[in-house]
Protein backbone atom coordinates (compact mmCIF):
# COMPACT_ATOMS: atom_id res chain seq x y z
CA UNK A 1 0.00 0.00 0.00
CA UNK A 2 1.41 3.55 -1.07
CA UNK A 3 -0.06 6.98 -0.53
CA UNK A 4 1.80 8.22 -3.53
CA UNK A 5 1.41 7.74 -7.13
CA UNK A 6 5.02 6.97 -7.64
CA UNK A 7 6.75 5.68 -11.05
CA UNK A 8 7.34 2.40 -9.59
CA UNK A 9 3.95 1.10 -9.46
CA UNK A 10 3.72 0.38 -13.10
CA UNK A 11 6.11 -2.31 -12.15
CA UNK A 12 4.02 -4.06 -9.97
CA UNK A 13 1.40 -6.57 -11.58
CA UNK A 14 -2.42 -6.40 -11.21
CA UNK A 15 -2.53 -3.33 -9.24
CA UNK A 16 -5.42 -1.04 -8.23
CA UNK A 17 -5.67 2.63 -7.63
CA UNK A 18 -8.06 4.38 -5.51
CA UNK A 19 -8.65 7.07 -5.49
CA UNK A 20 -9.66 9.43 -2.35
CA UNK A 21 -12.51 11.88 -2.34
CA UNK A 22 -11.37 15.58 -2.12
CA UNK A 23 -13.04 16.98 0.89
CA UNK A 24 -15.86 19.23 0.82
CA UNK A 25 -17.72 22.06 3.05
CA UNK A 26 -18.56 19.80 5.75
CA UNK A 27 -14.73 18.89 6.09
CA UNK A 28 -13.34 21.87 6.06
CA UNK A 29 -15.96 23.28 8.58
CA UNK A 30 -14.92 20.00 10.37
CA UNK A 31 -10.85 20.53 10.48
CA UNK A 32 -11.74 24.50 11.32
CA UNK A 33 -13.27 23.84 14.71
CA UNK A 34 -9.99 21.50 15.09
CA UNK A 35 -8.05 24.41 14.44
CA UNK A 36 -10.42 25.95 17.08
CA UNK A 37 -10.98 28.96 13.94
CA UNK A 38 -14.20 30.57 13.43
CA UNK A 39 -16.10 30.23 10.31
CA UNK A 40 -16.68 34.00 10.25
CA UNK A 41 -18.49 35.64 7.32
CA UNK A 42 -16.00 37.10 4.86
CA UNK A 43 -18.54 38.65 2.24
CA UNK A 44 -22.38 38.92 2.20
CA UNK A 45 -21.98 35.50 0.43
CA UNK A 46 -19.03 34.09 1.53
CA UNK A 47 -17.79 32.52 4.57
CA UNK A 48 -14.11 31.63 5.44
CA UNK A 49 -14.66 27.93 4.83
CA UNK A 50 -16.36 28.72 1.29
CA UNK A 51 -13.12 30.93 0.12
CA UNK A 52 -10.48 27.67 1.92
CA UNK A 53 -12.71 25.13 -0.60
CA UNK A 54 -12.03 27.87 -3.44
CA UNK A 55 -8.12 27.84 -2.57
CA UNK A 56 -7.34 23.80 -1.90
CA UNK A 57 -9.89 22.14 -4.06
CA UNK A 58 -10.71 20.45 -1.04
CA UNK A 59 -7.01 19.03 -0.80
CA UNK A 60 -6.23 18.05 2.84
CA UNK A 61 -2.34 18.91 3.36
CA UNK A 62 -2.64 22.04 1.50
CA UNK A 63 -5.93 22.74 4.03
CA UNK A 64 -3.57 21.88 6.70
CA UNK A 65 -0.90 24.62 5.24
CA UNK A 66 -3.50 27.25 5.06
CA UNK A 67 -5.06 27.31 8.34
CA UNK A 68 -1.53 26.92 9.47
CA UNK A 69 -0.81 30.24 7.66
CA UNK A 70 -4.24 31.59 9.47
CA UNK A 71 -3.06 30.89 12.77
CA UNK A 72 0.41 32.45 12.03
CA UNK A 73 -1.06 35.80 10.77
CA UNK A 74 -4.64 35.64 12.23
CA UNK A 75 -4.89 39.94 12.22
CA UNK A 76 -5.35 39.69 8.34
CA UNK A 77 -7.06 36.56 7.61
CA UNK A 78 -8.43 37.32 4.27
CA UNK A 79 -5.20 39.19 3.16
CA UNK A 80 -3.26 35.97 3.71
CA UNK A 81 -5.53 33.89 2.00
CA UNK A 82 -6.13 36.05 -1.06
CA UNK A 83 -2.08 36.17 -1.30
CA UNK A 84 -1.92 32.29 -1.09
CA UNK A 85 -1.87 30.72 -5.07
CA UNK A 86 -5.03 28.21 -5.56
CA UNK A 87 -4.30 24.28 -5.45
CA UNK A 88 -1.79 22.69 -8.42
CA UNK A 89 -0.55 19.18 -8.51
CA UNK A 90 1.36 18.23 -5.23
CA UNK A 91 1.65 21.60 -4.31
CA UNK A 92 4.09 22.92 -6.67
CA UNK A 93 2.33 26.32 -6.81
CA UNK A 94 2.29 26.90 -3.11
CA UNK A 95 5.75 25.38 -2.27
CA UNK A 96 7.10 27.98 -5.28
CA UNK A 97 5.47 31.05 -3.16
CA UNK A 98 7.03 29.72 0.28
CA UNK A 99 10.32 29.59 -1.17
CA UNK A 100 10.21 32.74 -2.95
CA UNK A 101 9.61 34.70 0.63
CA UNK A 102 13.53 33.82 1.10
CA UNK A 103 14.82 35.28 -1.70
CA UNK A 104 17.97 33.83 -1.59
CA UNK A 105 18.30 31.84 1.58
CA UNK A 106 17.38 28.72 1.06
CA UNK A 107 20.03 26.93 2.81
CA UNK A 108 17.56 25.88 5.46
CA UNK A 109 15.08 24.56 3.61
CA UNK A 110 17.32 22.63 1.33
CA UNK A 111 18.94 21.18 4.68
CA UNK A 112 15.80 20.06 5.91
CA UNK A 113 15.55 18.24 3.40
CA UNK A 114 18.08 16.07 3.11
CA UNK A 115 17.91 15.00 6.98
CA UNK A 116 14.86 12.55 8.30
CA UNK A 117 15.59 13.34 11.74
CA UNK A 118 14.26 16.81 13.61
CA UNK A 119 17.47 19.25 14.00
CA UNK A 120 17.63 22.26 16.20
CA UNK A 121 17.76 25.84 14.79
CA UNK A 122 21.52 25.77 16.73
CA UNK A 123 22.43 23.06 14.46
CA UNK A 124 20.88 24.98 11.78
CA UNK A 125 23.25 27.39 12.31
CA UNK A 126 26.03 25.41 12.42
CA UNK A 127 25.72 23.74 9.31
CA UNK A 128 24.62 26.82 6.94
CA UNK A 129 26.81 29.23 8.39
CA UNK A 130 23.07 31.39 8.26
CA UNK A 131 23.06 33.19 11.55
CA UNK A 132 20.47 34.78 12.50
CA UNK A 133 18.92 34.46 9.09
CA UNK A 134 18.22 30.84 9.79
CA UNK A 135 15.62 31.99 12.79
CA UNK A 136 13.77 34.09 9.95
CA UNK A 137 13.56 31.44 7.21
CA UNK A 138 12.44 28.86 10.33
CA UNK A 139 9.38 31.80 11.13
CA UNK A 140 8.84 32.33 7.08
CA UNK A 141 8.60 28.56 6.25
CA UNK A 142 6.59 27.75 9.67
CA UNK A 143 3.72 26.39 8.03
CA UNK A 144 6.09 23.29 6.12
CA UNK A 145 7.96 21.91 9.34
CA UNK A 146 6.91 20.47 12.67
CA UNK A 147 9.01 20.93 15.37
CA UNK A 148 9.56 17.92 17.45
CA UNK A 149 9.88 19.08 21.23
CA UNK A 150 10.85 15.97 22.55
CA UNK A 151 14.02 16.11 20.22
CA UNK A 152 14.74 19.96 20.32
CA UNK A 153 14.87 20.53 16.60
CA UNK A 154 12.31 20.86 13.34
CA UNK A 155 11.55 18.62 10.63
CA UNK A 156 9.20 19.04 7.27
CA UNK A 157 6.21 18.38 8.06
CA UNK A 158 5.18 16.25 4.46
CA UNK A 159 7.44 14.29 2.21
CA UNK A 160 6.14 16.48 -0.84
CA UNK A 161 7.75 19.18 0.36
CA UNK A 162 10.92 17.45 0.64
CA UNK A 163 10.82 16.03 -2.65
CA UNK A 164 9.61 19.26 -4.23
CA UNK A 165 12.99 20.64 -3.08
CA UNK A 166 15.36 18.36 -4.50
CA UNK A 167 13.35 17.56 -7.95
CA UNK A 168 14.09 21.46 -8.41
CA UNK A 169 17.63 21.44 -7.31
CA UNK A 170 17.91 18.52 -10.08
CA UNK A 171 16.45 20.36 -12.52
CA UNK A 172 18.50 23.10 -12.41
CA UNK A 173 21.34 20.93 -12.49
CA UNK A 174 22.41 21.53 -9.24
CA UNK A 175 24.36 18.99 -7.19
CA UNK A 176 22.89 17.25 -4.30
CA UNK A 177 25.70 16.08 -2.53
CA UNK A 178 27.59 19.50 -3.07
CA UNK A 179 24.28 21.81 -1.93
CA UNK A 180 22.80 19.11 0.92
CA UNK A 181 24.67 16.31 1.79
CA UNK A 182 28.26 17.13 2.20
CA UNK A 183 27.37 20.21 4.58
CA UNK A 184 25.72 17.75 6.81
CA UNK A 185 28.58 14.62 6.61
CA UNK A 186 31.11 17.43 7.16
CA UNK A 187 29.05 18.99 10.25
CA UNK A 188 28.83 15.23 11.19
CA UNK A 189 32.51 15.20 11.04
CA UNK A 190 33.21 18.07 13.07
CA UNK A 191 31.06 16.96 16.10
CA UNK A 192 32.19 13.78 16.25
CA UNK A 193 30.89 10.32 15.77
CA UNK A 194 31.45 9.03 19.53
CA UNK A 195 30.75 12.64 21.46
CA UNK A 196 27.44 13.76 19.75
CA UNK A 197 24.48 11.89 20.46
CA UNK A 198 23.09 12.88 16.96
CA UNK A 199 26.25 11.54 15.18
CA UNK A 200 26.81 8.42 16.85
CA UNK A 201 22.33 7.89 16.04
CA UNK A 202 22.11 9.07 12.49
CA UNK A 203 25.50 9.77 10.79
CA UNK A 204 25.88 6.14 9.51
CA UNK A 205 22.08 5.93 8.45
CA UNK A 206 22.76 9.03 6.34
CA UNK A 207 25.65 8.11 4.69
CA UNK A 208 23.77 4.87 3.74
CA UNK A 209 21.00 6.86 2.45
CA UNK A 210 22.18 9.90 0.94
Amino acid sequence: ITSQPIEELKYIENYQQEEIPSWGIFEIQTILDKFKIENFKLKEDKYLSDLLLEKSEGNPLYLTYALTEIQTNSSNIYSVLESLPTYSYNLSNYYKYMLAKLDTRLKVPQILSGVNFSISNIELKEITGEGDYVDETLNLISPLIKQNFSQNGYIIYHESFRRYILDELKSKNISLDRAIFKPIIDWFDEKGFYSYPKAYRYYLQFLYNG
